[in-house]
């Protein structure tokens, strides 16, 4: 059989939190034996951006953590390891500051965008060989406690109004009153939107969309920015009837994402904002994604 070679979590999870210390072992099942000059594993956590704009490649790149740990230094400078299994037990603390791991939508080197990400990487240094490398990648959170935030708990109210015009002939106006819960969400949290439409225009209004977007902002040298926005969520509700008055609430869920403006990180920025749309008529408001959800006291006072 082929040597086998893993980096285990302990516990294994889907997403690690900064504040906490990450443990784990490296696994080495030998098939035959190897002279190792020694072991060490490298925790990283890496962002980049990249984009070109007018034929100019824009490219930067930080680095934020950076740890090497020893798994095994042979006293002898060569060790040998006979055939079997060995396991060598590591730790690291994952600073509160660093920030969340994020990847913006079909990330490659061939596209704009960016991505921050953490890394293990295993070396087994050998004499007269080459280095046996593997390595596996994490995701890690930076928790954003919207509690700590003291705006936006409100709920928002949205006004506006449109000429239609028929023919060249003025048809009447459409009014619209959007009204939302509040703008502070968490993953999985329903975006409570109502809409009152009057419509005293000869047509028929467009279907109304309320879309939720992310705006994510690359950062490059001398000033140099990129900005790619994606739906991340949306629900689309029918028109209002000419000479119709028309209402309706609906809920938007909040689906998965990486926390608002992505703390820590310095050439990658995030943004969410909705967009309602419907005959002409364009809101758009700001809301803020967290990790902890605003507790059930910070919402009844907000409701007052």
């Amino acid at each position: 059989m082929p040597p086998r070679y893993t980096i285990v979590f302990e516990p294994e999870q889907d997403v690690y939190t900064t504040g906490c210390v990450l443990r784990g072992r490296v696994c080495l099942d030998l098939a035959e034996k190897i002279n190792t000059k020694g072991i060490f594993i490298h925790i990283t956590c890496k962002s980049v951006a990249r984009w070109t704009r007018q034929k100019t490649i824009y490219f930067s790149k930080q680095r934020y953590l950076d740890k090497v740990i020893v798994l095994l230094a042979p006293e002898n400078k060569v060790k040998q390891l006979s055939i079997g299994k060995y396991e060598f037990p590591f730790q690291v603390e994952l600073d509160e500051r660093l920030p969340s791991t994020f990847i913006t939508p079909s990330f490659s080197f061939l596209t704009p965008g960016g991505r921050v990400f953490y890394t293990a990487k295993c070396i087994i240094q050998r004499s007269w060989s080459s280095d046996i490398v593997f390595k596996r990648e994490f995701r890690v959170l930076r928790h954003f406690d919207l509690n700590k935030l003291t705006a936006g708990r409100q709920p928002v109210q949205m006004s506006d109004e449109t000429n239609v015009c028929c023919l060249c002939c003025m048809s009447g106006p459409i009014h619209v009153d959007f009204t939302v819960d509040k703008q502070l969400y968490v993953p999985g949290e329903g975006i409570r939107v109502s809409a009152e439409v009057v419509n005293d225009s000869n047509m028929k209004t467009s279907s109304c969309s309320v879309n939720l977007i992310q705006e994510t902002t690359l950062h490059g040298k001398d000033g140099a920015s990129y900005t790619m926005s994606e739906i991340v969520a949306s629900l689309v509700k029918p028109g209002v009837a000419a000479h119709k008055t028309g209402s309706w609430s609906d809920v938007l869920t909040v689906p998965p994402l990486t926390p608002s403006f992505l703390q820590g990180c310095l050439i990658i920025d995030l943004k969410h904002t909705l967009e309602l749309h419907m005959s002409g008529i364009r809101k758009v408001m700001v809301v803020v994604i967290g990790s902890i959800p605003l507790s059930s006291t910070g919402q009844q006072e907000a409701g007052q």
